[in-house]
């Protein structure tokens, strides 16, 4: 018998669990937690959040990375927390709202992107985050959020809601 089994939970299903790690080690947790995990994943580091029990007999450890080679301005850990606030609160806003999930699977990778970008500006600058899902490895879920380019979105400064350090898509969801 396998160490390993396979789960399948709807898209929805996933989303929630992954926003709900996200949340949990970066907007709830400590502000130090959080600042060194920033720091882990800012530096190139996998960084293991937790584990989750899948059922009776199985648990899930969920990882997370960050690509921020798309980024706009200076990230520092004010901007990181400002963009992962957008990510999650669109995902939120998504999730009830009961709307369909876009996702993007990559065919050799098997990695999944899903299509709720968090929107946040820096000054003149404008950041779209991501969040990328990997479960190649049996037993751990990579989580991985993903800076892209803004641009691909329409955005424009007259579309972005601004608030202290962040701003959320007008129409997004």
């Amino acid at each position: 018998m396998s160490k390993y089994q396979q789960h399948s939970l709807s898209r929805d299903k996933f989303l929630t669990v992954a926003n709900n790690v996200i949340y949990k080690s970066l907007l709830e947790a400590q502000r130090t937690n959080a600042k060194n995990i920033y720091r882990a994943v800012n530096e190139g580091k996998r960084v293991a959040l937790m584990n989750i029990r899948m059922d009776e007999e199985s648990e899930a450890r969920f990882d997370l990375t960050l690509d921020h080679s798309e980024f706009r301005g200076k990230l520092n850990f004010g901007a990181f927390r400002a963009s992962v606030q957008a990510l999650v609160g669109s995902v939120s806003e998504l999730l009830q709202g009961e709307k369909k999930i876009t996702t993007f699977t990559d065919k050799d990778s098997g990695n999944v992107l899903f299509g709720v970008p968090g929107f946040t500006q820096e000054g003149e600058h404008f950041n779209a985050l991501m969040l990328v899902v990997d479960v190649a490895v049996a037993g751990t879920v990579l989580l991985r959020l993903q800076y892209m380019n803004p641009d691909q979105f329409g955005q424009t400064p007259g579309s972005v809601k601004t608030g202290e350090r962040s701003a959320e898509a007008g129409g997004q969801a």
